[in-house]
């Protein structure tokens, strides 16, 4: 259930906390690989890193995915609430 009212990019989300992937404003061709990777909306992602150059490795599906900074820019999530 998202808890967070507005999304936030990938890149502004905190570490360590679970999103629900809410849009992909990428292009065709990366769009459709991201896809692939089960980067798509209602997918549930949780940022596990940040890298030097300002992208991220996120963990979806039990996979990590390591992202450019400006791929991560173009990912918009809601943060989950916590269940007991």
């Amino acid at each position: 259930m998202p808890c967070s009212k507005t999304p936030l990019p990938l890149a502004e989300m905190p570490l360590g906390v679970s999103h629900t992937l809410d849009s992909v404003t990428v292009v065709d061709g990366p769009r459709r690989r991201l896809s692939e990777l089960g980067l798509r909306p209602g997918a549930r992602l949780t940022v596990l890193r940040r890298t030097a150059g300002g992208g991220r490795i996120v963990s979806v599906d039990g996979s990590r995915i390591a992202l450019d900074a400006q791929i991560t820019h173009q990912l918009t999530g809601y943060a989950r609430e916590a269940t007991a």
